[in-house]
């Protein structure tokens, strides 16, 4: 079976990396944990990184998006926001949006909006077909942003081991 050939998203990475650079007063970066090591994501390719560069099959991992020097030793940088995208276990088509974080300190700045409109042009940029999230809080300001991206709700449950009531969310993606 032939993959899916990836849209052209990385651009919008880019935009979506300036918009929030707006919000906070600086250029930032994304960042994605390969290796062992903090790499700064570079040129126009999701899976290419800056010194010491490598390149990844998948655009899957630990991202952040921070200003410069983050990872660095000896140099405390703070994350602006943070998530993860895993594959989804059985199905090359779809990944997982899961961690998903934003700095305390820059909340209700817009930021969880960019943030998710960013994970859904990684998703997009490497190739998956739809990208999955759950949302454990309940709260009417995540479920607002969440739906707002486009994600469609599928189910909802409640945790029998952490006792969390659950929305399981997918958005497809073009």
């Amino acid at each position: 079976m032939e993959r899916r050939q990836p849209h052209n998203y990385i651009p919008e990475v880019f935009e979506i990396l300036a918009q929030i650079g707006k919000i906070v007063g600086q250029e930032v970066f994304l960042y994605r944990y390969y290796n062992k090591q903090w790499l700064r994501v570079i040129a126009n390719n999701i899976t290419t990184y800056g010194t010491p560069a490598y390149s990844a099959p998948e655009g899957y991992g630990q991202f952040v998006v921070a200003v410069d020097g983050f990872g660095k030793p000896n140099k405390p940088v703070q994350s602006i926001t943070a998530f993860s995208i895993t594959p989804f276990t059985g199905s090359c088509a779809l990944c997982i949006s899961t961690g998903a974080s934003v700095n305390t300190t820059l909340r209700n700045r817009g930021i969880n909006k960019l943030g998710i409109r960013l994970r859904i042009a990684i998703a997009g940029a490497t190739g998956y077909t739809g990208l999955v999230c759950t949302d454990i809080t309940g709260s009417i300001y995540s479920i607002r942003t969440i739906e707002g991206a486009g994600f469609k709700k599928l189910y909802s449950l409640n945790n029998k081991r952490t006792k969390n009531n659950i929305n399981l969310y997918i958005k497809e993606l073009e």
